[in-house]
């Protein structure tokens, strides 16, 4: 959503702080597709970011003095370097929690039971299912689930694995979801897979949401996980997914042809 001279605002800022000189003149973007094609003009010149933009293809150039080379008649001499970064949606992830989401269009920070031991119609969850999934595929093995609540799934999950769920309550995840509340320093936000098939196992993953863990309660008989959808952009995963569910990454690409 942000306008192009939002973009090309920060582009100069981070050239700036990384030692370039007048930005303006020495600092040129352009926005890219996903074939790798330049879209448009100048970043600048173009009054709107064009539609299929992907990436932002930049090139630096900066001038300066020789002392040597002015001898044989080279006072001064232009480096440049170009560089290029892709954004887009998640389609494969690491690090997340044993926690699935039937797909559906939710709304950015408003409240939500992610978990509940009575699960709610919004998630459509078979009986005798609770949303647990495991993440590597393999139906067995109740302690891996809660590890992965404490500590992220050390895999990579893909749009279009199909994954077992765990029936069942278990309460050490949802002591878990606790503690990382309690925990505070970022740790209270996770990544959830989100599922787009019948609510019977296997669940087809989709795609992928940060979520915010805000309350837990693992003890009684009425036991829940609450928080809300959030965007974020995240480095330790890859592109690939067909949903904007506002979870999205950047990596450096091979740059374009420019100009």
């Amino acid at each position: 959503g942000a306008t192009e001279l939002a973009v090309l605002s920060v582009v100069n800022r981070y050239a700036e702080l990384n030692g370039v000189l007048d930005s303006n003149a020495n600092v040129r973007a352009y926005f890219v597709d996903s074939g790798n094609s330049v879209l448009g003009g100048r970043m600048g010149t173009n009054g709107r970011v064009p539609s299929g933009s992907v990436a932002v293809a930049v090139k630096v150039e900066a001038t300066y003095d020789t002392f040597i080379a002015n001898v044989i008649g080279f006072p001064t001499l232009t480096a440049s370097a170009i560089g290029q970064g892709r954004y887009g949606s998640v389609g494969s992830a690491t690090g997340l929690v044993p926690l699935s989401v039937r797909q559906f269009d939710f709304v950015f920070d408003q409240p939500y039971s992610l978990w509940d031991n009575d699960p709610p119609g919004l998630f459509d969850i078979s009986p005798g299912q609770r949303g647990y999934v495991y993440l590597d595929g393999l139906s067995n093995g109740g302690n891996k689930i809660k590890d992965w609540m404490a500590n992220g799934y050390p895999g990579v999950v893909t749009v279009g694995s199909l994954l077992d769920g765990k029936p069942g309550t278990v309460d050490v995840v949802v002591q878990d979801a606790y503690d990382r509340i309690v925990q505070g320093n970022g740790r209270q936000f996770v990544i959830v897979p989100l599922y787009d098939n019948a609510p019977v196992p296997p669940f087809h993953i989709s795609g992928f949401a940060a979520f915010e863990l805000t309350e837990a309660v693992f003890r009684g008989t009425d036991k829940y996980i609450k928080g809300k959808f959030v965007k974020m952009l995240v480095s330790h995963a890859d592109f690939g997914g067909t949903v904007d569910t506002g979870l999205t990454t950047i990596k450096l690409t091979l740059p374009a042809t420019l100009p």
